[in-house]
């Protein structure tokens, strides 16, 4: 597994707010790889290799039209951890190459790469630091329903994952994200301060 040690990992809960961590990382400076966005490249220009291993693992259940699907792959994952196991065995490599790849093209900014499953891959030891990104359950269950997620797959979603508390405690850096953007950005700002 190739080294990620000029770049910085961002992780934490589901719902916790890394997208808007990763958009004030962007304002201020840093180049930011979103694992996610990364994913959904994947599966809207999925290549052979990648078709035909999931079309072989699962049929064509997965499938709405001729195109492939993320409700119906996520219908499968998060009801059998081993699915989750082996999506996830397949989708880590690819998105890292990529990341790899686009961090290679950027070797003059810090490079903050967003991976939600950074612990659980224990990707961790590969980057130069890692933050954790945290948030009261409270708000995290209120923001995963405006993705018009009903609790029990909220619950699903967040059980599939390493507690936001510990991935917390094993974090380099922590950022509490409490609601208020003012305080989350002055700990955006720390924290690059501290790194470079």
């Amino acid at each position: 597994m190739k080294s990620f040690n000029k770049m910085v990992a961002l992780t934490g809960g589901i719902g916790c707010g890394k997208s808007t961590a990763l958009k004030i990382f962007k304002e201020l400076g840093c180049l930011v790889i979103d694992s996610d966005a990364i994913c959904h490249q994947i599966y809207d220009k999925p290549d052979k290799l990648f078709t035909s291993k999931i079309l072989a693992r699962w049929g064509d259940k997965i499938l709405v039209g001729n195109e492939i699907n993320r409700k119906n792959i996520a219908e499968i994952v998060f009801n059998d951890k081993a699915e989750l196991h082996w999506l996830n065995s397949i989708l880590h490599p690819m998105v890292f190459n990529k990341g790899q790849e686009i961090a290679d093209n950027n070797k003059n900014k810090l490079i903050i790469f967003d991976i939600p499953l950074l612990f659980e891959t224990a990707m961790h030891t590969n980057f130069k630091k890692t933050i954790s990104i945290w948030s009261p359950k409270k708000i995290q269950i209120e923001r995963l329903k405006k993705r018009n997620w009903n609790i029990e797959h909220i619950n699903k979603r967040i059980n599939s994952q390493l507690s936001k508390d510990i991935k917390l405690k094993m974090a380099d850096y922590g950022i509490i994200n409490n609601g208020d953007i003012d305080y989350l950005k002055l700990q955006c700002k720390h924290i690059i301060i501290n790194i470079e």
